[in-house]
């Protein structure tokens, strides 16, 4: 069986703080295909869950985390080959750098997590190279550019500086390591395999705990449809807002009793402003599937991101018709088991409208399908211990 490090720039409890925590989480429980371990940055804020490392036969090997403060990043920045959330752990190369050296002996495989630690690639042996694939989530080159085509002019500047950082940044990074790069989601592996031919990277998709995650009863809130996410997340921020100010006014034209649920972490700080009759602000809830359950339809009005949406597979576990844009579905494989809108808000709004009228019962049976069948957590786990067995040395 694989002994596994997987290096991440985040301390990855609780589960639900990030979707880098989420897939780390899910990888670290027991299963029959490999046995990892994690070495992690923390911060003061991360203390108070240190505690739940019990809930893992893990060893958890943890670094304190280093930041500049918000002027010399930005300046940092300015003046550095590396876009801005690699110049933001900076401080943290070293240390983890020389945690690495100390314990690459004792591991077959070495998993970095995210692209925010790149730098350190440059700096280890050939040893410890051999044991290194990479898992970088998203593509931040394709993240990036869909950014800067979904923001306004004056935006569109330091997102296209960091762009090109990005780009130059993956382009080097990945040609020395073919094979060896897994994203989440096949449009991130397709977009950075188009940038050189000597690029071969491939993808395996995020999972969902389908024992977890599955529909309570069959009562629902009619007219009812929510949106849920870490709401300090930029695109979800972007989703809220189109949701609420364009596409909401359109359906309440046709439903003037639709009721709208916007739900997750930091939901209440970030919208704690809006006043809109029937719209329900709900920031962390412990305990999402009640909401989820309730809601007649999950929305996803995404313009920008990348990657496989959680969001999106938890309501398909819990047997939601989702309506979304192709970036809500992106690394989810099936047939009429969603339904797609293009990011025009009366388009997304007729599509609301359409489906609160006339609800397809066959895409709710359908998704919840696909999820046990390609998306259960220990489906992926398998898949990622399959790499591993593979890159082992």
């Amino acid at each position: 069986m694989s002994k596994v490090l997987i290096v991440t720039p985040f301390y990855p409890l609780p589960e639900n703080q990030n979707g880098v925590n989420k897939i780390i989480f899910h990888l670290l429980k027991d299963n029959p295909y490999y046995n990892a371990d994690v070495l992690t940055l923390f911060t003061k804020e991360d203390i108070k869950y240190f505690d739940q490392e019990k809930l893992f036969n893990s060893k958890f090997f943890k670094v304190k985390a280093n930041y500049f403060n918000r002027k010399i990043l930005f300046l940092k920045w300015l003046v550095s080959e590396y876009p801005f959330n690699v110049i933001k752990q900076r401080l943290n190369f070293y240390n983890i750098k020389e945690n690495l050296i100390n314990l690459h002996n004792e591991y077959d495989v070495i998993h970095i997590a995210t692209p925010f630690l790149f730098p350190i690639l440059n700096e280890l042996d050939k040893e410890i190279l051999k044991k290194i694939v990479l898992f970088p989530i998203d593509s931040f080159t394709y993240f990036t550019k869909n950014r800067i085509n979904s923001s306004k002019i004056f935006n569109r500047i330091p997102f296209y500086v960091d762009y090109v950082k990005w780009r130059e940044l993956e382009k080097k990074i990945y040609k020395k390591f073919p094979n060896k790069v897994f994203f989440v989601s096949d449009k991130d592996s397709e977009f950075v395999n188009s940038f050189d031919k000597n690029i071969k990277t491939s993808f395996i998709p995020n999972g969902v705990d389908i024992d977890y995650f599955k529909k309570l009863n069959d009562k629902f809130e009619k007219n009812s449809i929510i949106f849920t996410g870490n709401m300090s997340y930029a695109p979800n921020k972007d989703a809220v807002m189109l949701l609420l100010y364009k596409i909401l006014p359109l359906v309440k034209k046709e439903i003037p009793d639709i009721k709208v649920y916007i739900v997750g972490m930091n939901a209440d700080k970030e919208f704690k402003d809006i006043a809109i009759n029937n719209v329900f602000i709900k920031g962390y809830v412990k305990d999402i599937r009640k909401l989820l359950d309730k809601a007649e339809i999950f929305v996803s009005p995404l313009r920008f991101g990348s990657g496989i949406k959680n969001k999106v597979l938890e309501a398909m576990a819990m047997e939601k018709v989702v309506i979304g844009t192709d970036i809500s579905f992106e690394g989810i494989d099936g047939e009429n088991v969603y339904i797609k809108s293009s990011k025009n808000p009366k388009d997304f709004a007729n599509k609301i409208i359409e489906v609160l009228k006339n609800k397809p019962v066959e895409i709710e049976k359908n998704a919840r399908k696909l999820i046990e069948e390609k998306y259960s957590w220990d489906f992926i786990r398998k898949k990622y211990g399959e790499v591993y067995v593979k890159y082992k040395l």
